[in-house]
């Protein structure tokens, strides 16, 4: 395991307020449903209410984390869903804004796949295959300055593939 040479733990307080309205609403849909529910609807009320919960934990918090060889991030405690980008595939960096309309979690938008759980600053990383991705950051000039001299054509990195 590479040592890690920075690290950006985020966690979004409103997904615990959802977790905790949709098990308030499965509570209430039992209690209102009494003795008029058998016990596969009652089991279905639970079984969505635990997989919608388990959902949004699952989305809570992001973490970043940047080595000597590459950047990768992950969602949650656990290390799934969990990516990673080799730093010599990195073309450039750079600091930008989402929109509010594109949400947090993992979305797919108009300019390359966005990682965010709160918040609408991220880093640009622009890769050598065309493509682009956004990461969400509360820290956006720190990450670019710690990505600048470790990515593109000057990277200071080993194995770099630029050509």
């Amino acid at each position: 395991m590479d040592d890690i040479i920075y690290e950006e733990h985020q966690t979004a307080a409103w997904y615990f307020r959802i977790i905790a309205a949709v098990g308030i609403g499965a509570l209430l849909l039992l209690k209102q449903g009494g003795d008029r529910l058998n016990n596969y609807e009652q089991g279905l009320i639970i079984g969505i209410a635990i997989f919608v919960a388990l959902i949004f934990f699952s989305m809570c918090r992001l973490t970043i984390t940047l080595t000597a060889k590459e950047i990768r991030w992950r969602y949650n405690w656990i290390r799934f869903p969990g990516w990673r980008i080799p730093l010599s595939d990195i073309r450039s960096v750079e600091t930008t804004k989402s929109s509010w309309y594109e949400g947090w979690g993992i979305r797919y938008t108009t300019t390359g796949m966005l990682y965010n759980v709160t918040g609408t600053e991220a880093i640009r990383l622009h890769l050598k295959n065309a493509s682009s991705l956004r990461l969400g950051t509360q820290q956006a000039a720190q990450w670019r300055g710690l990505l600048e001299g470790r990515t593109g054509p000057d990277a200071r990195i080993s194995g770099n593939r630029y050509g």
